[in-house]
Formats: C-alpha cells, sequence, structure tokens
C-alpha cells in the first residue's frame, strides 16, 4: 500500500500514524529513531509541486495556531491543493472564544490556578522555539480559511473538558484539557 495520508505538524508521532499508508511532515527533526521512513523535516509551505491531488486524509493537530497569522491562508491553502478531489483535511486548534470565556472566568472566581492553565492555552507552552501560539482561533475566522481555500464543504465541531463533543468526532483527545475545534473541510 502507497502513502495516501499525511499527518502535519507532529515530530513526536505514534498510533495510526505510524501505520503504513502514513507520511508525518515537520518542521523539526524527529527525536527518536523509530519510523524514521514515515517522516520527514518540512514545512507545510515547502510540499513538492508533485504533491497536488495527492493525500486522501490530512491531519493537522494543534499545529495551525503555532504558524505565524500572516502565513496561515497560505498554509490552508496548501492543505487544499495537496489534498486529492474528495478527500478530507482535519484540522484542530484551541478555541480561543471558548478559552477566552474560561480565563475570564477564573479571574472573576479569583482562581489563579485557572487562570493560568487557560493563558497557557492562549499563548501555548513555550517549552521550545516554535511552542508558542501565534493566533486565536474562532469558529469565524476558521471559516473565512477554508472558504477562501475552496474547499467544497466542511464542518465544525468543537469540544472541551466541561462540555459535549460537537457535530464532528475529535481526533485528538485535547479536548480533555482545553477547549478545541475542529474542522472537516472536504475538497
Amino acid at each position: 500500500m502507497s502513502i495516501r495520508r499525511l499527518n502535519i505538524g507532529d515530530k513526536d508521532f505514534s498510533g495510526i500514524y505510524t501505520e503504513e499508508e502514513w507520511l508525518t511532515i515537520d518542521v523539526s527533526p524527529r527525536g527518536k529513531s523509530s519510523h524514521l521512513d514515515k517522516f520527514m523535516v518540512m514545512s507545510v509551505l515547502e510540499m513538492p509541486s508533485d504533491w497536488t491531488d495527492r493525500y486522501k486524509e490530512i491531519h493537522m493537530i494543534h499545529c495551525l495556531e503555532h504558524i505565524n497569522r500572516n502565513e496561515r491562508q497560505r498554509v490552508v491553502k496548501e492543505l487544499h491543493r495537496v489534498l486529492a478531489p474528495g478527500g478530507t483535511a482535519y484540522v484542530e486548534v484551541p478555541d480561543f472564544r471558548q478559552t477566552v470565556h474560561l480565563l475570564n472566568k477564573a479571574f472573576e472566581q479569583d482562581d489563579a490556578k485557572s487562570a493560568h492553565i487557560w493563558t497557557t492555552s492562549i499563548y501555548g507552552k513555550q517549552r521550545f522555539p516554535g511552542d508558542q501560539h501565534c493566533w486565536g482561533f474562532t469558529r469565524h475566522t476558521l471559516e473565512e480559511l477554508f472558504v477562501e481555500a475552496g474547499f467544497k464543504s466542511y464542518q465544525i465541531g468543537s469540544a472541551g473538558p466541561d462540555y459535549a463533543i460537537g457535530e464532528v468526532n475529535m481526533i485528538s483527545s485535547h479536548y480533555k484539557q482545553e477547549p478545541v475545534l475542529l474542522v472537516r473541510g472536504v475538497k
């Protein structure tokens, strides 16, 4: 079976991403030596021209928020370019609106621990270069990106630690830690 699925922005991939039909790309080198044949050091903006219409499924889980806000539209257009007709791209990001709501609630309740958690959700953990969040996404901003990139259809689901999963099943378990939005876009 050839590689037909692309995982973007996950240097420490595991689970389904180690299966034969998945390729993972990330701007950071892989830390461990296992599955090196399934990994390439590459920016989403450096994907080769011969990848056009190549992948039937793309996952970009908690990566888009780490990309400079001025590049976000180019990135989503690149996802659309390499996605095969009829293929699906899944992009998951923190839910900025819900996170700000929770941060405000923590401030109102003088809850320093929760305020720290939600502030970290807004700015990223900043453990290493590139681990900061460059933009906060809402349903509206994600919708604009997917429409402008040319996706035929899309759904936006949401989930968080204290509310039910929305109309799109989540790909990751990040929603257990922080509110997230997941776009499921079809080319």
